[in-house]
């Protein structure tokens, strides 16, 4: 998942052990109009903490839409465990907002260490009618208080593309940061091999992705899910870059 030592930082969807979690990034977002001025955006990338396991066994009380699945957690190089996580979905004639706040009362008793909280990430699939991804789920990481990174590291932001393992080109957000920045980072991965980082956008999971080695050169590369089209991905990635770029206007767009 992460090059070497010069390579860039690429976060990548955790992966499950449920085919059926079908855990998609956030949904796809609107590029901006060419004469209005990019919404400014909240970027952390925090620690995530794989040690507890708060749905396992599920707590009482889960409201409608609750499922649980299991992911593969890497506690060392020869030691891999699995830990539970839940979605949460929409019921018949409710919003992604309204299933939150219905659940919102149970996912606040779960327990957690000290210092820890829920984070969520945005399922999304296409509506038939509209065409449009719109958010029908959620799903939980377990997110520390370490932020390791935030807006204000950002030294620049474009939208880039990169080829996947078929060799075919995919959209890319491409981050380099601040110098200093960049030298506390590739510290904090040297120190911190194996654990798991989450990117958040606007308080969202984006993505999540394990630290494979020390990351030097102060880039990081956010993909989305493949399996959203490309286009959608593609106006997503260009709204992130153009709400994290500092200053100015942001540069022109690839092709696809």
């Amino acid at each position: 998942m992460f090059g070497r030592r010069t390579r860039a930082f690429v976060l990548a969807a955790a992966a499950a052990l449920s085919a059926a979690c079908g855990q998609n990034a956030s949904g796809s977002g609107q590029s901006p109009a060419a004469n209005e001025k990019p919404a400014k955006m909240t970027f952390e990338v925090v620690l995530l903490d794989d040690v507890p396991d708060p749905f396992n066994p599920l707590p009482d009380g889960a409201p409608k839409g609750i499922s649980t699945f299991q992911e593969l957690i890497v506690n060392g190089p020869e030691s891999i465990d699995t830990r539970t996580f839940v979605r949460l979905v929409v019921q018949p004639g409710e919003t992604l907002d309204q299933a939150r706040a219905r659940a919102k009362p149970w996912f606040d008793q779960i327990k957690l260490p000290a210092g820890d909280r829920l984070l969520f990430q945005e399922i999304t699939e296409e509506n038939e009618v509209t065409k449009k991804r719109e958010g029908v789920g959620v799903r939980t990481f377990i997110g520390t208080s370490t932020v390791v990174l935030t807006r204000e590291d950002v030294g620049d932001a474009t939208l880039g593309v990169t080829p996947d393992q078929e060799e075919k080109p995919q959209p890319v957000a491409m981050i380099q940061l601040a110098a200093e920045s960049g030298k506390r980072f590739q510290k904090f991965t040297a120190e911190n091999v194996l654990k798991r980082l989450g990117v958040l956008i606007d308080g969202k999971v984006v993505m999540a992705a394990r630290i494979q080695e020390e990351i030097a050169g102060g880039k990081i590369s956010i993909s989305l899910d493949p399996e959203i089209p490309y286009e959608p991905r593609r106006a997503e990635l260009e709204r992130i870059v153009n709400g994290i770029r500092p200053g100015g206007a942001p540069p022109p767009l690839p092709p696809k």
